[in-house]
Order: structure tokens, then C-alpha cells, then sequence
């Protein structure tokens, strides 16, 4: 299981990456890879605070898919990719003819970004080759199926990874509730403690003598009755002689 981390830690992840951040909302930050353009919501509450596990799991697994994309790309195209030229002298057809196949749905193109150049160059798949090879031009349904499958997978597997988003953010958020109602619980029960007052506590020992309960009628005899006045009495002689001695010397 994945440990939690510092916030702080995870940032410096993300842009040593290559990531930054394009916008951020409350505790929640968006971040970009500037050349694969990989995205990835963080719930950044603190730098020094620990993030969850499941937002540093999420992190980490965007991190290795954008490291794999970039060993791809470096090599000159993602793997099972190749360039116009390259699908046209596999084809054995000019590069028109290629694009044209691409735009009829008979190909799948994809739009990559390659290091060191400024604008987006057409690669082509090596599985929608293969398909065309086999077939031939009469099936292109078949083609254009297989291509919104892969499609579909891919959605699906970024529907999955904002789930996965969304779910720690939920577990983030219930922390915080749970924190925040410790707190509130610990400010009631410090606002009903009761005050320690003298003058109240002392009229709550004379309501409770037995000679007021006595009076109420509610079970003193006459004997415990007196054994109460005379020690009070003795307690009040023998405060009186201290506090005169306490005077003396």
C-alpha cells in the first residue's frame, strides 16, 4: 500500500516531471504535462500536511505514464506508432494517399507532439496497418469499429483515473469533517463546563445539610441533626483560632 506523503514532497515531483500547475480551485490544483499534456487534480491542503495514500498512488501512476510516454516519444514515436512516410513505404502508397486513407477512417492518426519540434507531426497505427493489410479497402466499417473500441478503452481508462480522483478527495474530505466535528465537540463541552464559584458552592453544602433536609422532611433525625451543628460549630472555632494565631505571628 502506498504511504502518504508531504504535499510539499509530491509538488516537487510533479514539476521535476515536468508538470505545472494551470489552475487551482480551493485546496484543489490541476496539473499538466507540458509536452505529453498528462492531467492530474491534486488536493494541496498544506505543504507540510500529508497527502493520502490514494492521491499519492494516483500521482505516482501519472508520473510512470508520462515517463513511458516520454521513453516512447524519444525513440521517435510511441510504440505501435509510426509517421505518414513510414505507414506509406509500408503500404507501398505515396503519403497522400495515406492521409487520405486516414481521413476516410480506414487508418487511425493521432496528433503527437515530438522533442525538439514546434509543431504536432501525424503518426499513424501499426495495428489499423496491419487491419488494412489483411483486409483490404473493401472493410473499412470493420476498421473504424475497431478504432472507436480502442477509443472507448481509453475513455473508459480516464473515467477510471477521475473516479479514482474523486474517491480520494471524498476520503480527504471526510478527515477534515471528522477533524473539524472534534473540534466543534471539544469547544461545546468546554462552553457547558460548569465554573467553579465559591459562593455557589458553598449555598449547594448548607441546601444539603442534614438540618435543611430536616426541614424539608426528607429523613434526618433530631441526633444527626445536632451531631451537624455542633461540628460546624467546632469547624468554625477551630478556623477562628487559626487564623488568630496566623495573626499572632
Amino acid at each position: 500500500m502506498t504511504k502518504p506523503r508531504p504535499v510539499r514532497e509530491v509538488k516537487r515531483m510533479m514539476r521535476a516531471a515536468g508538470f505545472a500547475k494551470k489552475r487551482q480551485s480551493g485546496s484543489h490544483a490541476t496539473w499538466q504535462h507540458k509536452v505529453t499534456g498528462h492531467k492530474i487534480t491534486l488536493i494541496e491542503k498544506g505543504d507540510g500536511r500529508d497527502m493520502s495514500p490514494a492521491m499519492v498512488a494516483a500521482a505516482i501512476k501519472t508520473l510512470d505514464d508520462v515517463e513511458r510516454e516520454m521513453r516512447q516519444r524519444e525513440s521517435g514515436t510511441a510504440e505501435g506508432w509510426v509517421d505518414v512516410n513510414e505507414a506509406a513505404k509500408l503500404l507501398g502508397v505515396s503519403h497522400t494517399t495515406v492521409r487520405t486513407l486516414r481521413d476516410r477512417g480506414s487508418l487511425v492518426g493521432r496528433k503527437r507532439r515530438v522533442p525538439g519540434q514546434k509543431r504536432e507531426k501525424w503518426f499513424i497505427e501499426m495495428q489499423s496497418i496491419q487491419d488494412y493489410q489483411g483486409r483490404g479497402p473493401a472493410q473499412p466499417a470493420k476498421i473504424l469499429l475497431s478504432a472507436r473500441l480502442r477509443e472507448v478503452e481509453e475513455e473508459r481508462d480516464e473515467l477510471k483515473h477521475d473516479l479514482f480522483v474523486a474517491l480520494a478527495a471524498r476520503d480527504q474530505a471526510w478527515t477534515e469533517a471528522e477533524l473539524l466535528k472534534k473540534e466543534r465537540d471539544e469547544a461545546i463541552a468546554k462552553l457547558e463546563a460548569p465554573r467553579a464559584n465559591p459562593g455557589l458552592l458553598e449555598l449547594q453544602k448548607r441546601l444539603n445539610s442534614p438540618e435543611v433536609r430536616f426541614l424539608l422532611g426528607q429523613g434526618p433525625t433530631l441526633e444527626e441533626v445536632f451531631e451537624s451543628v455542633v461540628t460546624r460549630g467546632l469547624e468554625s472555632i477551630n478556623e477562628q483560632l487559626t487564623g488568630q494565631e496566623a495573626k499572632d505571628d
